[in-house]
């Protein structure tokens, strides 16, 4: 299912400052990623991650990482998830947002704990 055009140009209509754009960006990223576009999606929370200003961290850095860490585990780009999650762990934490760290580190944890498959259980005995 394609976003309709009206909407994606009312959206990326140009807000006043760079921090409302990335903003527009980072939720224009989890309708793409609604619709199951997770290219599109990961190229807005991209923009979004560019876009916010550097000078003073907000929980809205976090959310864009946060976002572009899981677009990235959906595509399958495993070392740049992981990298995006501990970038987010570390900004949700700085933020007051334990729960984007939370879910940084479920997204770790997923990433770098393999369950072995039923059967290949070997006894430590």
């Amino acid at each position: 299912m394609q976003m309709p055009e009206g909407v994606v140009a009312k959206v990326t209509k140009t807000p006043p400052d760079r921090f409302r754009l990335a903003f527009s960006h980072l939720y224009l990223g989890h309708a793409y990623r609604g619709l199951g576009q997770i290219r599109e999606a990961a190229e807005n929370y991209r923009k979004a991650i560019k876009l916010l200003p550097k000078g003073r961290i907000r929980p809205l850095h976090a959310l864009a990482m946060l976002s572009m860490g899981q677009a990235a585990e959906e595509l399958g780009e495993r070392e740049q998830a992981l990298q995006l999650y501990r970038s987010t762990e570390v900004l949700g934490k700085g933020t007051g947002r334990v729960d984007l760290a939370n879910a940084a580190v479920e997204g770790i944890n997923r990433l770098t704990h393999t369950a072995q498959p039923a059967g290949d259980f070997v006894d430590p005995i």
